[in-house]
């Protein structure tokens, strides 16, 4: 939800997770903000998204070690489009 406090109302955030159940758990706007949540996985050649501004991913860092920035377990990567 802080990503959606950071944005304009009007904005859309595209949650995207393998886990429904996950999925399931974040509302459908906050905010002002819309949260289209898809069942997927973003290394998939078969995920297709609209064009977007920007995007933001946190992944286990157990998973990826070479992450930049770190957070409880979390690695957080922001890729400016």
């Amino acid at each position: 939800m802080a990503l959606a406090q950071l944005l304009a109302p009007g904005s859309t955030i595209y949650a995207v997770d393998l886990d429904r159940k996950t999925l399931e758990g974040i509302p459908d706007q906050h905010n002002g903000v819309e949260i289209r949540k898809i069942v997927g996985d973003l290394q998939s050649f078969s995920l297709r998204l609209q064009q977007v501004d920007g995007i933001l991913m946190a992944i286990r860092c157990t998973s990826f070690k070479s992450s930049r920035y770190c957070c409880e377990g979390f690695c957080l990567w922001q890729i400016a489009v």
